[in-house]
């Protein structure tokens, strides 16, 4: 099947984090990652989400929330380093998506979707959140900051919406 240019398409790193061999959805890194390269050749815009486990309980879907999880991976919290330690494998992963000539692909980073459910560790809102909003504030000032100025990634460009 042809991609569209000027279309986007989306891709799910979840896993990434633990450095599972394959995403939530069970398709191969290595696969995952040549898919991203033929998307961007083809001419679509490439966008990542990051379903991640929960740093506190390791749940994945279904088992992924958990009060206080957005406290305990600040800076200060009880899971920070162990965060910190999954954003240097999401770095990693998004350092080897490069285009035919090794230059870096574009890239628009889904940060924390859906917060306003109450379904993620990142959630903000239903009847058991995970975050108070400033909470939720910090985590994403903080991550955008890590992945951009401690990773380098420079051809990310992090967006979040409810």
């Amino acid at each position: 099947m042809a991609a569209t240019p000027g279309a986007s398409a989306t891709f799910e790193i979840g896993g990434i984090e633990v450095l599972a061999g394959h995403n939530v959805d069970g398709v191969p890194f290595p696969a995952l990652a040549r898919q991203i390269r033929e998307a961007y050749a083809a001419g679509e815009a490439v966008e990542l989400t990051w379903s991640s486990m929960n740093p506190i309980t390791n749940g994945g879907a279904g088992h992924n929330t958990a009060p206080m999880s957005v406290a305990s991976v600040l800076p200060g919290g009880e899971s920070h380093e162990k965060y910190v330690r999954w954003l240097d494998h999401v770095a990693m992963f998004i350092e080897q998506l490069t285009d035919a000539e090794g230059r870096p692909i574009p890239l628009e980073f889904r940060l924390f979707h859906e917060h306003e459910d109450d379904r993620f560790w990142w959630s903000t809102g239903g009847e058991h959140p995970c975050a108070t909003p400033e909470e939720f504030d910090a985590i994403t000032h903080f991550t955008v900051e890590y992945l951009s100025e401690l990773a380098g990634l420079h051809n990310v460009v992090c967006k979040v919406e409810s």
